[in-house]
């Protein structure tokens, strides 16, 4: 017997423009960016500054690699754990994350539709029955950012309602520093508690001035582990492999005018529990998830024109999970879901400087999907 489940979504958005006018004294907004830093970690707003979250429209909280590589994550939830207000559905093991804001996304009989989840600008959509929607490597990222309140739709739409994710992919200009052509980093780790073992390889480089290309893979593989009273926690094992190819054309050597394509792919085949959320279905069973993100973009900034800075690209996103040996579902042998997308988005930012102390930004654009 089997069982197939898709969704394809289309919507339109065009013609959206906001004017966001954020506005301090330099020397208090030096102060608030230090007292941000000591009591509320790092919060900035869409445009770039850091400033108490009292003062801006959006409180944004974002993480760079120095920050990634501190957390030494083995999933998204051990990436994100530490940020104020955000806490992940998934359990221990990396098969399947879902996203909590203040209280809204994944709980215990809703799903992630409150809150968008985008890689390099795709809106990333999966859901099954408890299951989590995020299927990635931490390793890959080199910065994420959770903006977290309703002001989030004013960009992303109505879907954000409780807040966005995003994660921003590695480039190869990350590794290639004072005119280097070719770089190689190489890393590895080692959990006791479940003989967990990991090792990621990046190759970056630049075989003529104007082009850079990137390509990582990480292999994970991990047993059972035991809590802190010494019980094994079931299913917590899990067996995964990822990897990036990416690259940038700068045009006419212009860095902030180029052309880049991103492929990324996710494979795991493992034994999980079914209700992620262990309140219902708590019987064990088999899911082999493949997770597809394939993007084109341009960027031009026009030579830093204050009124032309054009991001568009295309995309697509296909998120499939084929599950087996569902001994909760008796009679289901094989079952299948999958969420295939097709996205397109263009968009201009202009800025305008009201004097010294304020400054306002126009986004127009339009974004279709299906």
């Amino acid at each position: 017997m089997g069982l197939k489940a898709a969704d394809v979504r289309s919507g339109l958005l065009a013609g959206a423009s906001v004017l966001l006018l954020a506005g301090a004294a330099q020397a208090q907004a030096r102060d608030d960016s230090a007292a941000a830093q000591l009591s509320l970690g790092r919060i900035v707003v869409s445009a770039g500054a850091e400033k108490v979250a009292i003062d801006t429209p959006q409180a944004v909280t974002a993480l760079d690699q120095d920050d990634i590589d501190d957390a030494q994550a083995t999933t998204m939830g051990d990436l994100l754990e530490a940020i104020p207000g955000v806490s992940v559905v998934g359990g221990v093991s990396a098969l399947g994350q879902g996203f909590n804001i203040r209280g809204m996304g994944t709980g215990l009989a809703d799903s992630d539709s409150r809150i968008l989840t985008q890689i390099d600008g795709v809106t990333k959509f999966y859901e099954q029955y408890r299951m989590g929607a995020l299927f990635s490597e931490p390793d890959l990222y080199k910065r994420v950012e959770v903006l977290r309140g309703p002001a989030s739709s004013t960009l992303y739409g109505a879907g954000a309602l409780a807040g966005v994710v995003n994660f921003t992919t590695k480039d190869a200009s990350d590794f290639l520093k004072d005119g280097d052509r070719f770089a190689v980093r190489l890393r590895a780790g080692y959990e006791s508690n479940n003989d967990g073992v990991f090792g990621t390889g990046i190759l970056a480089g630049q075989p003529v001035e104007n082009l850079d290309l990137l390509a990582m893979y990480t292999q994970r593989e991990a047993d059972h582990y035991k809590s802190g009273d010494g019980t094994t926690v079931i299913p917590s094992n899990a067996t995964s492999s990822s990897y990036l190819l990416k690259g940038r054309y700068y045009v006419g050597g212009d860095k902030d005018h180029s052309l880049w394509a991103s492929y990324q792919n996710w494979t795991s085949d493992s034994t999980q529990i079914y209700d992620q959320a262990e309140a219902f279905g708590t019987t064990p069973v088999r899911r082999k998830v493949n997770d597809v993100t394939a993007t084109l973009g341009y960027e031009n900034d026009f030579g830093g024109s204050r009124l032309l800075n054009l991001e568009a690209q295309l995309s697509y996103a296909n998120s499939k999970v084929e599950q087996r040996e569902t001994t909760f579902l008796s009679g289901v042998v094989y079952s299948e879901f999958s969420y295939e997308t097709w996205q397109g988005r263009i968009q201009n930012t202009s800025r305008f400087d009201f004097g010294p102390d304020w400054t306002g930004f126009l986004f127009v654009g339009a974004q279709a999907y299906r």
